[in-house]
């Protein structure tokens, strides 16, 4: 982000991060998961990524949208093809929300 002023991980929350992280590298280890001290309070036991809206306490699964770092800073084949442009370098992309999740009812 330093370099490119670009920022990588764009997010409106902890869990929306950890989201887009997933989307761009794939799922953290399931060990580390088991060991971190919050990891509870962003993954389920099945590793997905989920946060509660503070108003209602509804929980939300997030569904990050799978990229690369190439994408995101353009260098991506569809960038190149368009002279570098484009390849995720738009603004905000949010990760959808899915409820009803059995396994976050489960946890509540």
């Amino acid at each position: 982000e330093l370099h490119t002023g670009e920022v990588l991980f764009q997010n409106d929350s902890l869990a929306s991060l950890l989201a887009r992280c997933v989307g761009i590298m794939g799922p953290f280890d399931p060990r580390l998961l088991a060991r971190g001290r919050y990891s509870a309070r962003f993954f389920t036991r099945g590793g997905l990524v989920y946060e509660r809206d503070e108003d209602t306490g509804t929980l939300h699964v997030l569904q990050p949208k799978k990229t690369t770092l190439a994408a995101r800073l353009g260098f991506g084949r569809e960038g190149a093809a368009r002279g570098g442009g484009g390849g995720g370098r738009g603004g905000p992309q949010r990760c959808g929300v899915r409820d009803d999740h059995a396994e976050l009812a489960a946890r509540a």
